[in-house]
This record gives C-alpha cells, structure tokens and sequence, in this order.
C-alpha cells in the first residue's frame, strides 16, 4: 500500500507551500483534491511531484530545470519533498534544484535514513515508471482525454496499468539474442 502523506515545496514557480494530509483523529483521506487559479503552479507542482517519482529530474536539460525557478526567488535554490508512506513506512523524496547551475539533484529516506540520491524501494520502483505514474498524478484534461476516441490515451493508460510494455520489451530483448546466437550458424 502506498498512501500520499503530504509535500513541500519552496523557491519553485508555484507559491512556497506545505501539504500533511494525517488528520491525528481520521487518519488520511479516500482521495484529495486541490483547486488552484491559473498562475499559481498547479503545472509546477504536478511536474515535482511526477519527478519525485520517476527520478526524471536528474536527467532533465538544465533550461527545463531553470524554468521551474519562481519569479521572486533571491536565492538560486529551490526544493520539492514527497512524503509517502509504503507499507506503513514513511518514504521521503526530495529534490534541491540550483537554478544558477541548472541541476537538480535527489535525496531519498527510507528504512535507514537519508541517501543523497534517488532511491525508492525495490518493490516500489516497476511502478514508477514515467507511464504509469502520469495516471497517478494527472491533470484535469487526462479524463477527457481517455475518453476521447481520436486519441490513443485509453490504450496507453491499459499499457502502464497493466504493464504490457513490459511484454514488448522482453520480446524485442529474446528476439535479439535469439538473433545474436543463431547468427554465425548454419541450419
């Protein structure tokens, strides 16, 4: 079980904020749902919080990094944390960005502490894939968009849920070393 315990966020295009969804006497909610006007970092925090679960972010060119920047930062730094909670067990995901250098780097606690790199649990880590957790963390037009028959978004939603791409690639990897092994010999 994985349960969305809140996030923090400072220096970034969206306003310095703090989300703890634990009520001491109710626990966590059935579902959240955050309503922001347009310019206030609805996209920003989607995007961290996406990034938080893919490790995408240490990958990212340093002009995508630069945008996350907010408007009135004086410092170069900004940071994003998610905290879940996987098999009753906090997981904390961070992200410090240098927006002078362009760089975003990782810190990961779990179990036993703090490791300066993205590090999720095993178990955890086939489904943060940058697929399947585009439906977990969606904006408002992902409904729409599955229920679109012109766009192939329903298909796509199928293949990260039930992880058939998975399939696809062990295919395509036992085609080539089927190809490679059978390649300098004859019939």
């Amino acid at each position: 079980i994985v349960e969305l315990l809140g996030w923090t966020s400072k220096g970034l295009r969206c306003a310095d904020m703090a989300f703890d969804f634990i009520d001491p006497t109710h626990g966590l909610p059935q579902s959240v749902l955050i309503q922001m006007p347009n310019g206030t970092g609805k996209t920003t925090t989607l995007t961290c919080m996406r990034a938080a679960l893919t490790g995408e972010a240490a990958h990212w060119p340093p002009k995508q990094i630069k945008e996350l920047s907010g408007r009135s930062n004086s410092s170069s730094k900004g940071s994003f944390e998610l905290r879940l909670r996987v098999d009753s067990k906090q997981l904390t995901i961070g992200l410090d960005f240098d927006f002078a250098k362009g760089l975003a780097r990782y810190h990961t606690s779990y179990k036993r502490g703090r490791v300066e790199k993205y590090n999720p649990p095993t178990a955890l880590r086939r489904f943060l894939t940058e697929h399947f957790v585009k439906l977990l963390v969606f904006d408002g037009e992902l409904p729409g968009e599955l229920l679109n028959a012109r766009l192939t978004r329903a298909q796509e939603a199928v293949d990260a849920f039930f992880q058939l791409y998975l399939l696809r690639d062990m295919a395509t990897a036992l085609q080539s070393a089927f190809d490679s092994a059978v390649e300098d010999k004859t019939a």
